[in-house]
């Protein structure tokens, strides 16, 4: 990863709302969110980016497995 890069988890059992994720990924403002296929990664862009203005949300297209 790059210097700037600061992997964080995000537990989906941990995260039911908005606050959950902001609490978690504190005051970053861009974030890409990973997971196996891209699909849990991508829901969670979709519930919450826009309840989470201040934060650039990403999901990696087809997960960590693609390659």
């Amino acid at each position: 990863l790059p210097a700037d890069c600061h992997p964080l988890r995000l537990p989906l059992s941990e995260i039911t709302e908005a606050s959950d994720l902001a609490r978690i990924i504190g005051d970053h403002d861009e974030v890409v969110v990973y997971c196996a296929a891209g699909s849990r990664s991508q829901r969670v862009v979709e519930a919450y980016g826009p309840e989470l203005p201040h934060v650039r949300l990403f999901s990696l297209p087809g997960g960590v497995g693609t390659g």
